[in-house]
């Protein structure tokens, strides 16, 4: 097991140089449709060759992260000598430019530096430019790489700093690549300085140090340059071999040493008799018992020893483990499960149920198509990407939370997606595409005038539709809410209404579902005991409550609407006394006392007419509910 574990450790090493150094590499997925074990010796072998590898990977500089280094130091030297040969090419003629690196005439570089706009700075006719003559001991000119960001400042400073002696020029081209320290991916550019002389040499070393700028040695000549660049290829397409190599290997070396673990692991379990065998005990499910066997005789085949492992089917009264098969589909919802507690042997599983009503519920408050449409198209992102993402075998904790979680994130946009078209709602928006079933009654000369009042007054006036004179009915809209409710002084109340009544209604639904399933457990295990002492005294709890709850919610829908009418016994006047709900159910466990009906004794609306009692013996119903409710709690027998 440690050998496995060490072997582990190396493969994740490898894989970490492979990612850093190369990430354009298309990483594998490990392989599980052979799950055939490596014999001992093979894992001798690669283990071996594992370090192999990892000295190799640590000799190449004096720390891990030497290939990183070698590698991109390589590509920014090639950008350097690409860039600085394509620079000459562009501004002299051929002729001309080996003239000039032949230790050319002051004329000549008079006039080279002449034609080059040099890091856009401005030349000025106050000082006349020196000319640039190369010598043999001292170098005319310095390029390499410094960071993207930096390049204007650099640019600056090297002119104030050698007073305008020296001349830069930088690529107006710029590439990606990860520093060689940080690993962070960084925009950087070539530049190439212009220079005379020993002592501005020193400054721009000095300047290019304090920006933190890469110089390379570049050769004079054109030839020396491209002998150069073959050089730097050929050593990045020997590391890449080498990466790319590694990068087809360690899956398969993952998947075997995995194997080889898990063979340990199981074998641990093992114990020894006195004749030297071992002997475990295990659960097999009862479907899959004679692949058992025949994957025991398999390996005893292949190993080819003399005595053939042997499976005796045992008696034993204790309870067998919970098996859920799961696919990559389900897998998440039967967490979402199991986080609640892992169901006894034979118990109803209610994580296929779960599938729809979760998302669902979800959807029902969440409840706008547009970040739906989002939320889906993301979740469609990772499926698609399945293979991909696998093969990279990514660690970060929150990226694997939300793509572990990429089918719920699918169901979530879908059903959010109807809800949404439902609320008619989209980016908080409505969209008229049936035509509204409310019209304005007010004509031009009206609106005018209350806008010309709220101008005078500095404040402004809403304008009340009446539903018998503004809505047709026979023009209901046919799907979801009008969208004449997004103008709606009224609006975040009557869809925040709307949606939080029919999330209680679905959601104790669920709840009332879930209670009768486990109704199914008692019967099944023949447990009648928990039929009385439990599910009754739970389902009465919740018809009490919540179901009651639930009645109300349905009945105001029904009954209550704007119009003034006889409703339960009592006389409605209108919707401004439509009963709230939420402070009912909290009168209700305060058992405060509250008027009867909607008119007091005089025939007058009560002031506070949507808290009082609205239908008869009320207040002896709910106390009697209450009284039940409480009755179902259990409590300790002393």
């Amino acid at each position: 097991m440690r050998r496995c574990e060490e072997m582990e450790r190396k493969l994740r090493f490898l894989e970490k140089q492979v990612i850093t150094c190369k990430p354009d590499i298309e990483p594998k997925s490990i392989d599980f449709t052979d799950l055939s074990a490596p014999t001992q010796a093979e894992m001798i072998q690669l283990d071996h060759k594992l370090d192999q590898l990892e000295k190799e990977f640590l000799d190449l500089n004096s720390n891990d992260y030497a290939l990183r280094k070698n590698l991109n130091s390589s590509r920014e030297f090639h950008h350097v000598m690409k860039l600085v040969d394509e620079f000459f090419q562009v501004h002299k003629e051929e002729d001309t430019k080996a003239r000039f690196e032949r230790s050319a005439t002051t004329e000549d570089v008079e006039i080279f530096s002449k034609s080059f706009g040099f890091g856009g700075l401005p030349s000025t006719n106050e000082m006349p430019l020196t000319p640039l003559l190369p010598t043999d001991d001292n170098p005319w000119f310095v390029a390499g790489v410094l960071p993207l960001d930096k390049k204007e400042s650099f640019e600056r400073i090297l002119w104030r700093a050698c007073r305008r002696t020296a001349f830069v020029k930088t690529s107006d081209a710029s590439f990606i690549i990860n520093d060689p320290m940080t690993l962070e991916p960084q925009l950087k550019c070539v530049f190439i300085v212009f220079f005379k002389g020993e002592s501005l040499g020193l400054i721009v070393e000095k300047v290019c140090e304090g920006f933190n700028a890469t110089q390379y040695p570049c050769p004079k000549t054109s030839k020396d340059r491209k002998m150069k660049m073959a050089e730097i290829e050929g050593r990045i397409k020997d590391l890449t071999i080498i990466l790319k190599d590694l990068s087809f290997d360690i899956p398969k070396w993952l998947k075997n040493i995995q194997i080889q673990k898990s063979v340990f692991a199981v074998m641990n379990m093992f114990t020894v008799d006195t004749n030297g065998f071992l002997a475990g005990e295990c659960w097999i499910p009862a479907a899959e018992e004679d692949d058992v066997r025949q994957a025991l005789h398999d390996g005893f085949k292949a190993s080819g020893t003399e005595v053939e492992p042997i499976l005796n089917e045992l008696w034993t009264n204790a309870p067998p483990p919970t098996l859920h098969r799961t696919n990559k589909f389900t897998k998440v919802f039967q967490s979402i499960v199991d986080s609640y507690g892992v169901g006894q042997y034979l118990e109803v599983n209610p994580a296929p149920y779960t599938i729809i009503t979760f998302p669902f519920l979800f959807a029902v408050m969440f409840g706008d198509a547009a970040h739906g449409a989002i939320l889906l198209f993301s979740a469609l992102f990772f499926i698609m990407n399945e293979k991909k993402i696998d093969a990279k075998r990514i660690r970060d904790e929150i990226f694997n939370t939300f793509y572990g979680g990429r089918y719920i994130m699918m169901l979530m946009g879908i059903f959010s997606i109807y809800t949404g078209m439902l609320y008619n709602d989209a980016f908080a928006k409505s969209f008229n595409v049936f035509g509204s079933g409310w019209a304005n009654t007010f004509n031009e000369t009206q609106i005018d005038w209350w806008i010309a009042r709220g101008a005078r007054k500095k404040r402004e006036f809403s304008l009340e539709l009446v539903p018998e004179t503004a809505f047709d009915i026979e023009k209901t809209y046919p799907f979801g809410v009008d969208p004449i409710w997004n103008i709606a002084d009224n609006r975040l109340s009557f869809l925040n209404s709307m949606k939080m009544k029919a999330s209680v209604v679905i959601g104790i639904t669920q709840m009332t579902f879930g209670v009768f399933l486990s109704v199914l457990n008692h019967f099944h295990f023949k447990s009648y005991i928990d039929v009385i002492t439990n599910f009754i005294p739970q389902i009465i709890f919740l018809t009490c409550i919540f179901i009651y709850l639930c009645i109300q919610i349905i009945v105001k829908w029904v009954f209550f609407s704007v119009n003034a009418d006889n409703i339960l016994g009592y006389d409605y006047p209108g919707s401004h006394c439509a009963p709230s709900l939420l402070i009912g159910l909290i009168n209700m466990f305060m058992f405060k006392q509250r008027n009867e009906g909607f008119y007091d004794e005089n025939g007058k609306v009560h002031r506070n007419c949507h808290l009082g009692y609205w239908y008869p013996n009320q207040q002896i119903v709910e106390t009697t509910l209450i009284a039940i409710a409480m009755a179902c709690v259990p409590r300790d027998v002393a």
